[in-house]
C-alpha cells in the first residue's frame, strides 16, 4: 500500500516508529502523482 499523510501532514508521524507498518508513505501531492501514473492492478517495483 501506499499511503498520504492527509490534511495533519507531519505531525502524525514524528515520533511514531514504523507507523506504515511496511507500507510505502508519501507526501499528498506524490501520491496524487503515483496515482495518475498508474492503472489498477500495475505492479510497483520499490527499490532501496
Amino acid at each position: 500500500m501506499f499511503h498520504g499523510r492527509g490534511p495533519e501532514g507531519n505531525r502524525l508521524v514524528q515520533g511514531k516508529p514504523d507507523w506504515t507498518a511496511g507500507c510505502i508513505a508519501v507526501r499528498d501531492d506524490e501520491i496524487e502523482d503515483i496515482y495518475a501514473m498508474l492503472q489498477p492492478g500495475v505492479p510497483v517495483m520499490i527499490y532501496p
